[in-house]
């Protein structure tokens, strides 16, 4: 069943599922905004590490609306991906460094995991991270 999932994760992510054209910063990092459906998501791809790695990354969390952005939630799919930020409120027209870490300690092949930024509007950014552990 797991194998299915997986399958099925894949052909979602390789057909396009509803992923939207990726918006770089000058320094190459994602940025993406927050939405009021949280169908749509933006992919960090960390290409491949070996098993025990720290992957490490940033994107950057764009305030496209006219008043302040209060960040309430940063939800991951598991411990072994951490999001580090500032807690401030983020200004009208301003945009937020965020930085990840996801840790491949007992990981192996494909990995997808999830990051939902969520602000004080419910409005969700979902980022994927994706890489490829492979076994020492």
């Amino acid at each position: 069943m797991k194998s299915y999932c997986t399958i099925f994760l894949l052909l979602m992510v390789a057909c396009g599922g509803n992923h939207r054209k990726e918006i770089r910063a000058r320094d190459g990092a994602l940025r993406v905004e927050l939405r009021d459906d949280n169908e749509r998501f933006d992919t960090v791809r960390m290409g491949r590490a070996r098993d025990g790695e720290m992957l490490v990354g940033k994107f950057y969390v764009v305030n496209n609306s006219g008043e302040p952005m209060v960040i309430t939630d940063v939800v991951t799919g598991c411990g072994c991906t951490v999001v580090d930020y500032d807690k401030k409120a983020i200004g009208a027209g301003e945009e937020r460094l965020f930085n990840f870490s996801f840790d491949t300690r007992g990981r192996a092949g494909y990995q997808l995991k999830g990051i939902d930024i969520i602000d004080s509007r419910q409005r969700v950014a979902r980022i994927l991270i994706e890489a490829e552990v492979l076994i020492k």
